[in-house]
């Protein structure tokens, strides 16, 4: 990064000619080639988020938080809106590009304040100071400024020797022992409960989660993660790579499931429920999941969801009446993309009418969610939560934090879970599960 000191010397410039007393800065500068993972290796006590999307081309790397006074006591969406909205009127931005992401989202299941997930807030929403960002093939870094003070600006310098000091990350394969995997009977009780209380039509559909538990059996800490990345994105170039370093925890993963992208006010979202096990002799698997009627009735509960709570905001709705299949490395989904034209192109209020989807909780919600906090034993976290990023031109990119795992203090936490409707059998669902372990399971050695 030989011209960072140029880049500095020009943001100066800048507020030496600029007559904005804006509390916050944002400045866009072109930048050559960039190794993302050598950066992130490099990466010791800094908090850091990454996402890989290849179908909208955007890779980026967010590092540490601008200000955690903006975001840090929120704890509901109505203060998340209204800090986002005082922080727009404090902010300059030195560029016009609609598409570069500000800020960084990640939320919580449901609130919680287990231990083995607080590093992470239920609400984690911050303004990275420097953004690496690869878009169509071109690269960029972002910094994000705090005042237009000479003393600090020159502060990110400290950020040089990240940028310029690339050893090579660790490209192994740990070895670990799970330590924790619930039993089969275990199972079997909480998915009878669901069905019992869904014969009693207390709700029609819930989705329990499971956990493995694995213990390296040497020390394993965040040098591992770019190696962790490069599997996943090997494996799923179809999904969405993620992965959100905070305190001493990281927590990622690769995901199907698209919870909402908004560009120029136009909205894409999916309906993604009922599932089969790819079958490599079965040829009409697909046609099957296609007419299964249990499958159906549960992808349509989470279609009519989607669709009623976007109608407050859309004036357009689009989708198909028959869905799709969305054929994954391991399993098969139906799938039913939505495309809305929204009329306010505000986040915040979409996401709150949205989050949780019935694919991650079940149907009706309220019902549902309460259902989850009875049956599971273990906190979700972030686990079907949300991951992504947003910005003041309304353009996000938000996913359903889905196969995806927890790593800290040398235990890997490994998250897993079905919907649960009229039909099941707690024999297949559970087969389900291992299947959806596999991205995370495949990271790993597994000790007998």
């Amino acid at each position: 990064m030989k011209n960072f000191t140029q880049i500095i010397d020009n943001i100066k410039e800048t507020f030496n000619n600029d007559a904005d007393n804006k509390l916050y800065h944002s400045f866009l500068f072109k930048i050559p080639q960039v190794n993302f993972y050598d950066v992130i290796f490099n990466l010791d006590n800094n908090n850091y988020f990454y996402w890989q999307n290849n179908l909208t081309k955007l890779t980026f790397l967010a590092i540490d938080n601008l200000d955690s006074d903006i975001f840090d006591k929120c704890i509901n969406f109505k203060e998340i809106k209204t800090s986002v909205i005082s922080v727009e009127e404090k902010f300059s931005m030195h560029y016009n590009n609609p598409k570069i992401p500000l800020i960084i989202s990640s939320i919580k299941f449901c609130k919680e304040n287990s231990i083995t997930w607080n590093d992470f807030n239920n609400f984690d929403f911050f303004i990275p100071k420097l953004l690496l960002i690869k878009e169509d093939n071109e690269f960029y870094i972002v910094l994000n400024i705090k005042n237009n003070n000479l003393s600090d600006i020159q502060g990110y310098l400290e950020y040089l020797d990240i940028l310029e000091t690339f050893p090579k990350y660790i490209n192994e394969t740990p070895v670990g022992k799970i330590i924790y995997n619930e039993p089969l009977e275990k199972w079997e009780t909480k998915v009878n409960s669901a069905l019992l209380e869904i014969k009693n039509e207390q709700y029609k559909k819930v989705v329990i989660a499971r956990v493995k538990k694995i213990k390296f059996e040497t020390a394993v800490d965040v040098k591992y993660i770019p190696h962790f990345l490069t599997v996943l994105g090997g494996n799923h170039k179809d999904c969405v790579i993620f992965c959100y370093k905070k305190g001493n925890s990281v927590f990622f993963g690769a995901s199907p499931e698209k919870f909402l992208n908004l560009n120029n006010n136009i909205l894409e979202t999916d309906a993604l429920a009922g599932s089969a096990l790819i079958n490599d002799l079965d040829n009409s698997a697909d046609e099957m999941l296609l007419n299964d009627n249990k499958n159906i009735n549960e992808h349509n509960q989470v279609l009519e969801y989607i669709v009623n709570g976007l109608k407050e905001y859309a004036t357009s709705i689009d989708y198909s009446t028959r869905p799709k299949i969305k054929d994954l490395r391991y399993i098969k989904h139906l799938w039913t993309p939505i495309t809305a034209k929204v009329s306010d192109k505000f986040i915040i209020d979409i996401i709150e009418s949205l989050f949780p989807t019935p694919a991650v909780c079940g149907f009706p919600k309220n019902n549902a969610f309460e259902a989850i906090k009875k049956i599971e034993t273990e906190s979700r976290g972030l686990y079907s939560g949300l991951v992504g990023w947003f910005n003041f031109s309304g353009n996000s990119e938000l996913y359903v934090s889905l196969r995806s795992a927890l790593l800290k203090e040398n235990f890997l936490y490994a998250f897993a879970g079905c919907g649960i409707v009229t039909g099941s059998d707690y024999l297949k669902e559970y087969e389900e599960t291992e299947t959806k372990f596999t991205p995370i399971i495949n990271l790993v050695k597994i000790a007998n």
